[in-house]
């Protein structure tokens, strides 16, 4: 079995964008963080570039190296470079574990907020982490591990009805599918992720 990262799985948005990402890990299982140690919890407070409103979500990442950090660019989109982000890494519960903070950040510069085209940013660290057991780099693959059974973590929404947010790491069991299966149910696929389904014919989603 695959373990893999989905950035937009693990993001999490507390408050509504026009991308209508949204924060959900329902029917997960709870995870340890030894099993997905590349998982980080981000917070996000965020300045507004235009109006210069301040609104705060959480959102997740993948550790690339001990100073660099794997995200989706909709996290930080429309923030500006005072807006404020920490992070908490080592622990499965978002609460606990090691903190830091981000010195600076840069969307993809194709990145669309209406598509969710190419949804990638990275995040620079102030002070480089120390790698562990509960503290690893992120294992990049060339090619996603089409109809493999995968395993996907993240921070997120537990219950879609009472919009309850969990504070504990989840993963749940995924099958990767090609993009040209996925459009056989799913229309204007954003650019730049894979699809995949619980295993349910009828149930697809893009990562």
């Amino acid at each position: 079995m695959i373990k893999i990262t989905s950035i937009v799985i693990i993001i999490s948005y507390i408050s509504v964008i026009e991308s209508q990402m949204e924060p959900k890990v329902v029917g997960g299982n709870k995870a340890s963080i030894t099993d997905f140690p590349h998982s980080v919890f981000i917070g996000v407070s965020c300045i507004e570039e235009d109006s210069r409103k301040k609104v705060g979500w959480i959102c997740g990442a993948s550790i690339l190296n001990v100073k660099v950090l794997l995200t989706a660019a909709h996290c930080m989109h429309r923030c500006s470079p005072q807006s404020f982000i920490g992070v908490c890494v080592g622990h499965a519960d978002r609460k606990a574990g090691y903190s830091a903070s981000v010195h600076s950040f840069i969307v993809h510069e194709l990145y669309s907020n209406l598509r969710v085209d190419y949804d990638i940013g990275l995040l620079r660290l102030r002070t480089p982490l120390e790698l562990n057991k509960k503290v690893t780099k992120v294992a990049l693959m060339r090619d996603p591990p089409y109809y493999e059974k995968a395993q996907i973590a993240g921070w997120g929404m537990l219950n879609e009805f009472t919009q309850e947010m969990g504070t504990k790491l989840m993963f749940i069991d995924q099958y990767v599918w090609k993009g040209d299966r996925c459009k056989e149910v799913i229309t204007n696929q954003p650019k730049g992720t894979i699809c995949a389904s619980s295993g349910d014919p009828t149930t697809y989603s893009s990562r």
